[in-house]
């Protein structure tokens, strides 16, 4: 009970720091238009897009992936708005079992039977820099989001000929809510590129509505690495 208290709490916690974020930059960029046009606005309403390789892992014991992604901010003075999606390379896991012939009650073999998951995620989040002239500058950040993770997981197996396993063949497909928390740095190589370095906490969403919900996929986290390109400030 007080795990899913916990993370109802941050669920809701990081949804209203989304909102308030969101809502401050709108106010401050539509009312204060005589006192940004004094700023150097060096890092002013940028955007960029990129790709990225990183390294995924559940908490429980799914196990863990490398993936490919690409992401693409809207960069408006400290804060940038950002979509991302994520590419699993599969986790597979090996399990040693028996199949019985299905004429000689009595005659078993060893088989190996294999699960195979394939995921993709997606991301919306607000982001906040600090110490620099806005995102498309550099600088150390943290982001709060939404996001949602489809998985397919498919079991398998090969038997003899007249034998059959405890299982055979099997697959099922699986989505997820989760409440996106992390923290990272972007360096700054140019006035057109940019390299970062993040680590994100998504938690799996369980409430709805104050009603407990089943988590379909587990809570993990992951460590990403890319490059962005700087398209106009």
């Amino acid at each position: 009970m007080k795990t899913k208290t916990i993370l109802s709490s941050l669920g809701l916690g990081a949804l209203l720091l989304t909102a308030n974020l969101a809502s401050a930059q709108f106010k401050s960029h539509g009312s204060g238009g005589s006192s940004s046009s004094s700023s150097s606005g060096s890092g002013d309403n940028a955007f960029t897009a990129g790709a990225d390789l990183g390294y995924n892992s559940f908490f429980q014991s799914v196990g863990g992936a490398l993936s490919i992604g690409v992401n693409a901010e809207y960069d408006m003075s400290k804060f940038s708005y950002r979509f991302n999606f994520n590419y699993w390379f599969p986790i597979s896991h090996d399990y040693a079992t028996e199949a019985i012939n299905m004429n000689y009650p009595f005659d078993f073999v060893n088989v190996t039977e294999t699960d195979k998951i394939t995921v993709m995620d997606f991301g919306l989040d607000v982001k906040k820099t600090f110490g620099s002239a806005g995102p498309a500058q550099g600088g150390f950040y943290l982001f709060a989001g939404v996001g949602l993770m489809a998985s397919e997981s498919l079991t398998y197996s090969s038997y003899p000929a007249n034998y059959v396993g405890p299982s055979g063949s099997s697959s099922g497909s699986y989505s997820q809510l989760y409440i996106r928390l992390g923290l990272g740095y972007d360096y700054k190589l140019s006035d057109k590129g940019l390299i970062f370095g993040e680590f994100g906490l998504p938690l799996a969403a369980n409430s709805a509505n104050g009603v407990y919900v089943g988590v379909a996929i587990p809570s993990y986290y992951y460590l990403h690495a890319g490059y962005r390109i700087v398209f106009g400030k």
